[in-house]
């Protein structure tokens, strides 16, 4: 959550005493690598499963996973003439990680739904620009110029879908049907927002509501007001830092890709974190939380300086859960050089001692979530307060939102929790130690 954009990256060079950098990355095969059982850093946490995700009684009472095949359907839709591809998305069960990251029971099956699309997008969108994924025969992945233009094309469609009214605009052309799909998650997103008014007409939301009606298939049937056009713009922000962030990521990816005689440098900690927390993608999903979980929190507080600094915790803590489940992966897609822990063995005295850096990123996800608390405290019993009486909003009401918002935060930490856990993605389910052994996972690289 820097304010920085990040920049593209130098092209790396072999330099003396490079070669130690590549030796750490390579020797990690067949190392034993330990993720420890995390929970007990949430322990007071939101966290559970929505029971929508495990069925929907039908009008004939019988049980079905409805979300399971909505998602199935919609994944048909977007991945066609590519068996492999579309039977391993389906693998991914994004329904889950919805009910994760939605766990209250209240939460309706169609605001569940939305969530998931939207995680089908967020997956998918950036397979174009991954040379570890399916590319489909394009060559978006395979220059920054191309991956750039793929980027901007995104961003103007994501705008137009976002926007409080665009009256009479013309829609940019979405480059993927991936891309197109986020039409429909706005046309959600807006309706779950939209304040509804008895007796109001012709108004220039209605006739945008309509419009949008025209893109998506959906409509709002309200209007969107300050505070839903504000939480429109930082999700719309969001997303655009985040595919941004894809670019540059891609940037060093391309930088030494293909050209064995070139040392494939780790980023300094620095570098990483100037992109990473970017491609991680977790202040849009902070910022969609708060609208499909329909969190009203005063505006000064949303904006506050003191907010971001919590959403930055729980982005740091998040990008160092990922960082541990995903190394596996990493080197069997050769990009293993832009994982923390071999950035962070790379910093250290002893640089070839995989325990101690794994053991560090451990550490540093205790320490974010403990800030995390902290800093709600912080705010909680200043600028909330504050901001109510300014705004002519009761107390308890703005510190019951409050409450919510931070839940809703702690839910979407469990929930990246919950579904690493569980995904297929990262190849180590076969991995996981039982109860008695302390949980978590010990994984042979």
């Amino acid at each position: 959550m820097t304010e920085s954009t990040p920049t593209a990256p130098p092209i790396p060079v072999e330099a003396k005493g490079e070669k130690e950098r590549e030796f750490n990355i390579t020797n990690l095969h067949s190392q034993k690598l330990h993720i420890p059982n995390l929970w007990p850093a949430f322990a007071t946490w939101k966290k559970g499963i929505n029971p929508l995700y495990y069925t929907t009684t039908t009008a004939k009472n019988k049980k079905k996973n409805n979300l399971r095949a909505a998602i199935d359907a919609r994944l048909d839709q977007l991945i066609q003439d590519n068996p492999a591809k579309l039977a391993k998305a389906k693998a991914v069960d994004l329904g889950l990680f919805a009910g994760c990251l939605f766990p209250d029971p209240d939460i309706s099956y169609s605001t569940l739904e939305t969530a998931a699309f939207y995680l089908i997008w967020l997956f998918f969108w950036d397979d174009a620009i991954d040379s570890t994924g399916d590319r489909d025969g394009h060559d978006i992945a395979n220059t920054v110029e191309a991956g750039r233009k793929y980027r901007d094309e995104s961003v103007a469609y994501i705008r137009y879908c976002l926007q409080p009214y665009a009256l009479g605009q013309i829609p940019p052309q979405p480059p993927t049907a991936v891309c197109e799909s986020f039409g429909d998650v706005a046309g959600r997103i807006r309706d779950i927002i939209s304040v509804r008014r008895d007796g109001i007409s012709t108004t220039s939301s209605e006739r945008w509501n309509r419009e949008i009606e025209g893109l998506t298939g959906r409509t709002s049937g309200g209007f969107i007001d300050e505070t839903g056009r504000i939480k429109l713009g930082m999700l719309g922000s969001s997303l655009e830092k985040y595919m941004d962030a894809c670019v540059v990521e891609q940037a060093w990816r391309l930088s030494s890709e293909g050209d064995v005689s070139r040392v494939r440098l780790p980023p300094s900690g620095e570098e990483f974190w100037g992109w990473r927390l970017g491609t991680s993608s977790v202040d849009a999903l902070l910022d969609i939380s708060v609208m499909l979980n329909k969190i009203d929190v005063p505006l000064d507080v949303l904006r506050s300086e003191e907010l971001k600094d919590m959403r930055l915790s729980i982005n740091k803590l998040l990008v160092c859960i990922n960082e541990l489940f995903s190394l596996k992966k990493e080197l069997k897609d050769n990009t293993a050089h832009m994982n923390l822990i071999p950035i962070t063995m790379h910093a250290s005295e002893d640089s070839s001692n995989l325990e101690a850096a794994v053991q560090k990123i451990v550490k540093d996800i205790y320490a974010y979530a403990e800030d995390f608390l902290q800093k709600k405290e912080l705010l909680r019993m200043s600028n909330v307060v504050h901001s109510a009486t300014d705004q002519g909003i009761p107390v308890p009401e703005a510190l019951n939102e409050f409450d919510r918002l931070v839940a809703a935060y702690q839910a979407v930490v469990t929930g990246v929790l919950h579904s690493s856990m569980e995904s297929p993605r990262y190849g180590i389910l076969g991995d996981r130690l039982s109860e008695e052994e302390g949980g978590g996972f010990l994984v042979t690289l």
